[in-house]
């Protein structure tokens, strides 16, 4: 169950964007005390990755959802798949490597369009369109966040 003060607290830590811990416009990033192995060694920091694999599916590389258009530890929508791979290469959702890579690079491709971490972790979910209509998902952005720091849930 999550702590309504955690979650606060996390909240005002995600909307103010300065004090999210990783500056794209330096490259440096405080990383947690921990090493998060397989989310190591992309562009991308590795708690923003954990973090949307605990939110989206618990880390379980078989999900489905969305119908069984979100597929993998990422939920990566499939109805973009030829797009990304043409322009990341082959991947299959389902493995956790492949997954992790596409979504190292969306990541990279929406923090570079917004210019905003917690924009681009937003549209991870509702992709850039759905960000620029309704803005960043304050509790998405939350999850992500506690669950990539901590890797447990609340």
């Amino acid at each position: 169950m999550v702590s309504w003060a955690k979650l606060l607290i996390v909240c005002g830590i995600v909307l103010s964007s300065s004090s999210i811990p990783y500056k794209a416009s330096s490259g440096t990033m405080r990383k947690p005390p921990e090493k998060l192995g397989i989310y190591d060694g992309y562009s991308t920091p590795s708690w923003v990755l954990r973090g949307i694999a605990m939110t989206e599916s618990g880390e379980a590389d078989w999900a489905i959802g969305d119908g069984g258009i979100s597929l993998g530890r990422m939920q990566l929508n499939e109805k973009y798949h030829s797009l990304r791979a043409k322009a990341w290469g082959k991947y299959n959702p389902r493995y956790s490597n492949d997954s992790i890579r596409i979504t190292s690079c969306l990541f990279q491709e929406n923090l570079k369009y917004f210019g905003s971490i917690p924009k681009a972790i937003s549209a991870h979910r509702w992709g850039i369109n759905g960000v620029r209509h309704h803005g960043i998902d304050n509790l998405y952005v939350a999850q992500v966040v506690i669950y990539g720091y901590t890797g447990k849930s609340y």
